[in-house]
């Protein structure tokens, strides 16, 4: 009698750690790289013909979906905040012992929440601290437009003498509005099978430069589409789809 209950709680502990909730956590690491290099500050990198060196570089990942043949698995309250040398490692949730064979997300801020118009939006203030949304971030104009949902800062050296110190040779790209908000996706296939999982992405942040003349537009901060700089923004925003590789584990 002993011996078969010992049996059957055996069992049932096993039965217990299979169902157990939260096995099928899913997490995403975005490796920001300029080229192949981890990108780091005031360090020299060479675009086409120009040097440049980066001093900030923050964006905001969110509603990331995955794809399970006909099923649609979607987090549309997850938002993330990342920067050129933090671990960016975010996690998504459960997805549900699966085999997935498409993955998305959105680079920026969704008008869900990107403005005070958006359905979900509340004040940017009122998110606590530790929230990527919170206004302690650093990461927020005021709800007209709304979020900033990168920012990419640094220097160029047009004229070539080393300093970077020269009048005109700063650059800031601020993106945002709502009709900038755009979706990355890329056919991935993995299995989740009852344990937590960590996929990766690498970002060569050089590409968002890619077709774009830096020297010529080296500021880009709309407020509208209406504003003279909001062509320039797109084309950096539209370039995310170069910046961001395939998955792998």
């Amino acid at each position: 009698m002993k011996k078969y209950l010992l049996f059957s709680l055996f069992a049932l502990f096993l039965f217990s750690c299979e169902n157990e909730p939260g096995n099928n956590i899913l997490s995403i690491k975005f490796n920001v790289n300029a080229g192949t290099t981890p990108l780091q500050y005031n360090t020299n990198y060479l675009l086409d013909t120009t040097t440049i060196q980066f001093t900030s570089f923050r964006f905001y990942i969110s509603q990331p979906v995955f794809t399970s043949g006909a099923d649609v698995i979607a987090f549309n309250d997850a938002y993330f905040l990342g920067e050129a040398g933090g671990n960016n490692i975010f996690e998504v949730g459960d997805i549900g012992k699966r085999t997935i064979d498409g993955v998305a997300f959105g680079f920026g801020v969704d008008s869900s929440r990107n403005t005070q118009n958006g359905s979900k939006a509340i004040q940017a203030f009122s998110y606590s601290v530790d929230h990527p949304l919170s206004a302690s971030n650093n990461m927020y104009w005021s709800w007209n437009p709304g979020y900033i949902w990168m920012k990419l800062e640094g220097r160029q050296d047009l004229n070539d003498d080393t300093d970077f110190n020269d009048p005109g040779e700063t650059f800031s790209i601020h993106t945002g509005v709502d009709e900038a908000y755009r979706f990355i996706s890329r056919t991935y296939i993995f299995t989740m099978n009852d344990a937590p999982k960590t996929i990766q992405v690498d970002m060569d942040v050089l590409r968002f430069f890619d077709l774009y003349d830096l020297a010529a537009n080296p500021f880009a901060h709309p407020l509208d589409t209406n504003s003279s700089d909001y062509h320039d923004m797109v084309a950096i925003q539209d370039n995310a789809n170069l910046v961001f590789g395939n998955f792998y584990e």
